[in-house]
């Protein structure tokens, strides 16, 4: 592993322990087994070995998210399930980047809040792609997926603040209802309440 990407799971493991505001030059080269040239030549402030930690952080969960709603054979509401189950399955699988990417990202200023906007694109898409279950695609504007997928966004964000990360998954259902409700109306939406997880 190189300077670079040492530093950024350092950051990822002092963020998502300790919180963005109590991590140190000297602690985090410490971490990386690194020194402070090191850090000086890869990144120009700590809030810039953030910003890259967080970007390979996102990418590796929309692409698990991705790649559920890909492959997962249905219709759109089936295949969006799959990827919020995905998603959860990705965050309780490691505490510490769970709360580095979804809590300790909130604690940063720009550019960061920026990237946390954008990497919210790939559930935007997902969820937009409801659309498409209407007869016309143009009834809804695109605006709706992005205050439904800032909603689940936030619903993670306090889950994940408080520790309850054994109760993501339980929360899925209510989720689904919330999401799917504007494309496929109530009944369709009801019916999220009661669906199992995929097998």
């Amino acid at each position: 592993m190189d300077s670079r990407d040492a530093l950024a799971q350092a950051m990822v493991e002092l963020a998502g322990t300790e919180g963005f505001d109590n991590v140190t030059l000297e602690a985090l080269v410490e971490r990386a087994g690194a020194t402070p040239e090191d850090f000086d030549r890869e990144f120009e402030t700590i809030e810039a070995c953030f910003a890259y930690a967080f970007g390979q952080v996102s990418a590796d969960l929309n692409g698990a998210a991705r790649a559920a709603f890909d492959t997962t054979d249905g219709e759109w509401r089936v295949r969006l399930r799959a990827a919020c189950y995905a998603a959860c399955g990705f965050l309780q699988s490691d505490r510490i980047r769970a709360r580095f990417a979804i809590v300790e990202v909130l604690r940063v200023g720009e550019p960061v809040a920026t990237m946390r906007e954008h990497s919210m694109d790939a559930f935007i898409e997902m969820i937009d792609a409801g659309r498409l279950e209407l007869p016309d695609s143009e009834s809804l504007p695109r605006s709706l997926a992005v205050t439904v997928t800032r909603a689940l966004a936030d619903t993670f964000a306090v889950s994940v603040g408080r520790g309850d990360l054994d109760d993501l998954r339980d929360a899925v259902p209510e989720l689904m209802c919330l999401a799917v409700m504007p494309y496929l109306g109530v009944g369709a939406a009801l019916l999220e309440l009661h669906e199992p997880p995929p097998g």
